[in-house]
């Protein structure tokens, strides 16, 4: 087991020592390990006195309803017991919300624990936005469609001054790329180096060749060259930038995502140059329309893979 699940064991196997008739249950297989958690957690030092008077009713009820069950009736005892309206409950709920993203081989995991009222305004947004990017003929899986509205949630959190302009007109943060090459690379004494030129992702690793060419539709990208150990020899001006005149008159042109049947609107959409900026396309208006970000995904992906069936 990971170390969450060991940690949650060992917890439960500590606070059962301190509920005689809830340990004694489960024990003899009368109770899961889930109805056991559900009294567990409801111990504290606060509590022990008068939540021993009614353990042994808490089990009874234990051994005939369902852990959800359990946890609605547990609940109104201890409310009762703390004699708050349930205040301690939700604030010891609220300590225990976290949430954690780590990288695992070459995959980013999201995890998440939260309190019934976090939980529910998680759920509604993700279940909102998922119905918002829905477009007829979608036959991905529930659990899919929810992974890009979450992402789509905080991609679009990350707008400048969000609380002051209109999500219809406004344009979201640019992504920064930086094209690091060291000179010492090209030394033919150390041909090894030239292994390590790699364009790599702020946080989680290298980016696919793919991923670079949507990001570089439209971002800042500066050139730098160093000479050793970070010395800067040169930074090149910024380029395939689209100025705030031009993402303007792209707007009033385009007014919303140009991929068939969206209608995503500009605050969420992403400038796209039509003919490749790498493969000499201009930043100007008749080379550049609108996408939102999962129909300029989509493109960028595809031109990968015609590119690799072409050679």
């Amino acid at each position: 087991m990971d170390a969450g699940a060991a940690r949650a064991a060992v917890n439960l196997a500590k606070a059962l020592h301190r509920l005689p008739a809830t340990e004694k249950a489960f024990d003899a297989g009368d109770i899961s390990r889930a109805h056991a958690a559900v009294i567990a957690n409801a111990y504290t030092e606060e509590r022990a006195e008068r939540l021993a008077e009614i353990e042994a009713g808490l089990v009874d009820v234990a051994r005939q309803t369902d852990p959800k069950s359990l946890r609605a009736a547990v609940a109104r005892y201890t409310d009762a017991i703390d004699g708050d309206g349930g205040a301690n409950s939700d604030e010891q709920a609220y300590t225990k919300n976290r949430f954690h993203a780590s990288l695992v081989g070459d995959r980013v995991h999201v995890n998440a624990s939260l309190d019934p009222e976090a939980g529910e305004i998680v759920s509604a947004a993700v279940e909102a936005m998922a119905a918002d990017l829905k477009v007829d003929g979608d036959k991905r899986r529930t659990s899919q469609r929810y992974a890009e509205a979450f992402v789509e949630i905080c991609r679009r959190s990350l707008i400048v001054n969000h609380n002051h302009v209109s999500p219809s007109t406004r344009r979201r943060g640019q992504p920064h790329l930086s094209f690091v090459a060291d000179l010492n690379d090209h030394d033919t004494d150390h041909p090894d180096l030239i292994a390590d030129i790699r364009v790599e992702g702020e946080r989680y690793g290298r980016l696919s060749r793919a991923t670079l060419e949507r990001l570089a539709c439209d971002c800042n990208i500066n050139r730098i060259i160093t000479d050793g150990d970070g010395l800067v020899v040169d930074v090149g001006r910024t380029t395939r930038n689209i100025s705030a005149p031009l993402w303007r008159a792209l707007v009033a042109r385009d007014r919303h995502c140009t991929a068939p049947g969206c209608t995503v609107l500009p605050g969420w959409c992403e400038g796209h140059h039509v003919w490749h900026w790498e493969d000499g396309g201009p930043t100007n208006l008749d080379n550049l329309t609108l996408l939102c970000w999962a129909h300029h995904r989509k493109h960028h992906l595809e031109h990968a893979k015609a590119r690799a069936r072409d050679g």
